[in-house]
């Protein structure tokens, strides 16, 4: 190696923070946490469940709220939207455990919590000298982090004042006419459904389509692309011969969930 060679990694050496390593495990971090956020919305979207687009009037339908009222942001709106969705919830107030016993709750036993993420910004600072690390004009230099923590659902702790959660009342804006043609073609199809609950899927145990009620959907046509969604998990099931179901689908777990 000829010595400009070497001063030039030297010089490099030089000017980097003095924390590499603890560096080098924050990066690895912030990878792990955009990994795992992105992995939960892959599953979703692979088992049908579009999150931003919740169909019908639910939990889902109001923008997660944090204990003290204010408003998740970003991906997070999505994350616990999501779990909203997959559980049934209907309240959008979100805590923390600690958050939940400090005001006097308890996680109920055996519950298990929502990701969400934190992003922000921070300015590094030398290890010897404790001084903002600056870049080669003087300028304080900044990084950005992103810390994942968990949450619970106020339906899922015990304890709490419930006057301070109060779900709000869903406004439901389907003000669509039934489409009687498609219901025709709906009855004809071999399997029946059932309108009611919260949420959409095809069980096949018991081979039938459960859904919302029709006034439950923003609109008409959300319903009955829902009920179509739900009928193509039946037809792949029962009527493409590719030899799936054993490997797909189970015989006594609704699949499709609230597509």
């Amino acid at each position: 190696m000829d010595a400009i060679a070497f001063g030039s990694i030297l010089g490099r050496e030089q000017h980097m923070p003095r924390n590499t390593a603890k560096t080098r495990k924050t990066t690895a971090a912030r990878v792990d946490v955009y990994e795992e956020v992105t992995n939960q919305i892959v599953a979703l979207l692979e088992a049908g469940t579009r999150p931003w687009s919740p169909r019908w009037a639910s939990g889902a339908a109001s923008l997660p709220l944090r204990h003290e009222g204010t408003a998740y942001r970003g991906i997070n709106i999505l994350l616990l939207w999501s779990a909203a969705m997959a559980h049934g919830y209907t309240n959008p107030h979100w805590m923390t455990y600690r958050q939940a016993h400090e005001l006097g709750g308890q996680v109920r036993k055996g519950e298990k919590g929502n990701l969400v993420v934190h992003a922000g910004t921070f300015t590094p600072k030398d290890g010897e000298t404790g001084e903002p690390i600056t870049n080669s004009e003087g300028e304080e230099t900044s990084r950005a982090y992103l810390k994942k923590y968990v949450v619970f659902n106020v339906e899922q702790i015990e304890g709490l004042d419930m006057s301070r959660f109060s779900a709000p009342q869903i406004e439901v804006k389907n003000r669509d006419q039934r489409d009687s043609e498609l219901d025709a073609a709906f009855r004809r199809y071999p399997v029946p459904y059932n309108e009611g609950g919260s949420s959409a899927h095809y069980n096949p145990g018991a081979d039938r389509i459960q859904m919302p009620a029709f006034a439950d959907f923003v609109t008409g046509n959300a319903f009955y692309a829902t009920l179509a969604h739900e009928a193509i998990h039946y037809a792949e099931l029962r009527i493409m011969p590719h030899g799936l179901s054993e490997w797909w689908f189970s015989a006594d777990q609704p699949c499709g969930g609230s597509a």
